[in-house]
């Protein structure tokens, strides 16, 4: 007897795909974007800085991504980056993303631009399912767990706004694909892949950084160099993995004599979280607050928010818990109420399944590294769930330093708390059906 393949047959991937397309399309000509996409494509300010950076790359840096700020209203000039007395968006915009979508601009414009990340969403939603379908073995919850991806209209949106969020959205899919699908692999060419992807995040989304450390701190290190003989094949392959990186390095200290990734992470913590902080302190406004630690160093601000450390904390907390909660800023209610307001139901339940699932996760972990840390199926298991659990944290942790920026900052940890979820309901499934066969 031939084994069926996949939930619905044969044919699952393209009934599930041809209905996320037709969900797409329903929704985004009802919304009016794709009428309207020559005045969404760059109409945040993010997304002309993201542009002249890549203008800069494809022109071989013969133009100059200062003049960005020439297409931003005043008040978009006086922000936080040009408050530093610099408006160079390559200061805070790694390449890769600005290459994309300026590469995609030249051939197809801004039509080629949203081509890209439709193509980028719809891979994410049929990989997310490939996947679910493989953890969850259990058609409701691999439904479930679509809708969740695919029903977010704020994504959808976004794939009309030249954003990071549908890229960064797509590579963490990719991830949680490697780690979901670890005995794939072999343990070195599995790192190696794990690297790329991490150094391909840290130059869309410089936060992942931490992520690319840690992984480079962990196995690939001891595989790869504490053998009586290194191979210099895997070195190579190495390199390979982080020339994302080092390119990105290398951008930094031609051009701004820098050993960094990009600044993004000090001006943030500095004119949204630490500013958030003075402001509440001092009883002032953030704009007056940036205003008056405009002249702190990064060692005067960390003091203040560790001598403040319970306003710091309550801040942190308040913002993660906002970012999760808050509704999407690309929906206008005056148009769109009805998509408005789902748009903040929906988050809500993302909201309540965090704080349901989270320490589940957590008890589960437990569970395993105490009873069943022999256990080669449940080892496996574990090291899946926290190998996904990681890379989310990290995605919900550091949204605690910004604000106001919408639901699109959690945003693209979507697939990996997804997968993570259905994961970890899947091992209590089969713990709970290992101790009924043992009595």
């Amino acid at each position: 007897m031939k084994r069926k393949l996949g939930i619905l047959g044969t044919y699952d991937y393209i009934v599930v795909g041809s209905a996320l397309v037709l969900a797409y399309f329903t929704l985004s000509i009802t919304l009016g974007y794709i009428q309207n996409i020559h005045q969404t494509m760059f109409w945040a300010s993010d997304s002309r800085s993201y542009r002249a950076v890549g203008e800069w790359l494809l022109s071989l840096g013969h133009r100059d991504p200062t003049r960005w700020c020439q297409d931003v209203k005043p008040v978009g000039c006086t922000n936080w980056l040009s408050g530093l007395g610099s408006s160079d968006a390559t200061l805070v915009r790694p390449f890769f993303y600005p290459f994309i979508i300026v590469l995609a601009h030249t051939l197809g414009g801004v039509y080629g631009i949203w081509v890209v990340q439709f193509v980028l969403w719809l891979a994410s939603g049929i990989l997310l399912y490939s996947l679910l379908k493989k953890v969850s073995r259990n058609i409701f919850i691999t439904f479930c767990g679509t809708f969740l991806f695919a029903g977010n209209l704020t994504l959808i949106i976004l794939t009309f706004h030249a954003l990071t969020e549908v890229l960064t959205t797509f590579l963490l899919s990719v991830l949680a694909a490697l780690i979901v699908n670890k005995k794939s692999f072999s343990e070195e060419k599995f790192w190696l892949f794990v690297i790329f992807v991490a150094s391909l995040l840290t130059v869309t989304k410089p936060v992942y950084m931490i992520l690319l450390l840690i992984t480079l701190s962990y196995q690939p290190i001891r595989l790869l160099w504490t053998r009586k003989r290194p191979n210099p094949r895997s070195i190579m392959y190495l390199f390979l993995a982080l020339s994302p990186v080092l390119f990105q390095i290398g951008i930094m200290k031609a051009r701004h004599n820098l050993f960094s990734i990009s600044k993004i992470g000090s001006f943030t913590t500095k004119y949204y979280y630490a500013s958030r902080v003075y402001g509440k302190v001092e009883g002032m406004s953030v704009r007056e607050a940036r205003m008056s630690v405009r002249s702190f160093s990064m060692r005067d601000i960390f003091a203040y928010l560790i001598h403040n450390s319970q306003v710091s904390l309550s801040i942190y907390l308040e913002d993660i818990k906002e970012n999760i909660l808050t509704k999407s800023n690309f929906i206008d209610p005056k148009k769109h109420l009805i998509s408005f307001y789902y748009m903040k139901a929906l988050n809500k339940i993302y909201y309540q399944l965090h704080l349901v699932m989270l320490p589940l996760v957590f008890i589960l972990s437990v569970i395993l590294i105490i009873k069943y840390k022999q256990n080669k199926y449940f080892r496996e298991r574990l090291e899946q769930i926290l190998y996904l659990l990681f890379p989310f944290l990290l995605t919900l942790m550091t949204s605690g330093i910004t604000f106001w920026q919408g639901d699109r900052i959690i945003l693209p940890s979507l697939p990996l708390w997804i997968i993570l979820y259905t994961l970890t309901l899947s091992t209590y499934w089969d713990l709970y059906r290992l101790s009924y066969d043992t009595v």
